[in-house]
């Protein structure tokens, strides 16, 4: 993670709402959990940012390891149910019983599947929000897994599409990238 002085905003944030430092009136309890929540998510758009730039450098270190996929899936779901609580949209999740181990890099995975979250909360306003996730076959035979997002929002109109079409072309990973979540 990288640090910024927003780390020090959420840290001590956090720590008054545990009442480290005394007690928490409720209203100053609604306060600070609003300052920790946008604190937190101003930090993962500095991240973003930061990020985008060692890709667009080719800077980006991916750090390998064996994950349990649904385990991912899981863990980020409950981390973003709060995103949809005060809005009329069921989370659902079609998870394939049998799923093998993969070699990914786990933060990079989990803040992909964040952000797609975080983009279907904000433009779905009822109905669902999907993850799927399944083994496949790439073209090339190997098994890999596909993890993806649908939701019942509105979408990219075509116009935008056609208008906007740097930011919404297919995204092709370089390689190295791209075996990262091989089976």
């Amino acid at each position: 993670m990288n640090y910024t002085p927003l780390n020090s905003i959420i840290g001590f944030s956090r720590v008054i709402l545990k009442g480290i430092d005394g007690p928490v009136t409720d209203l100053m309890q609604q306060d600070l959990t609003a300052i920790y929540n946008s604190g937190q998510h101003l930090l993962g758009l500095i991240n973003d940012i930061l990020d985008s730039a060692k890709i667009e450098a080719g800077k980006m270190e991916l750090a390998f390891d064996e994950v349990n996929i649904a385990d991912l899936v899981h863990s980020v779901l409950s981390t973003m149910s709060g995103l949809i609580k005060d809005k009329p949209i069921e989370m659902r999740q079609i998870i394939d019983p049998v799923l093998p181990t993969v070699r990914a890099d786990a933060i990079r995975v989990r803040q992909v599947m964040i952000n797609l979250l975080s983009n279907a909360a904000k433009f779905t306003e009822e109905g669902a929000i999907t993850v799927s996730v399944a083994p496949i076959r790439a073209e090339d035979g190997r098994r890999q897994i596909r993890v993806s997002v649908t939701d019942t929002g509105p979408g990219i109109s075509e116009k935008t599409r056609k208008s906007s079409s740097k930011p919404f072309r297919k995204w092709t990973p370089p390689p190295h990238a791209r075996a990262a979540a091989q089976v």
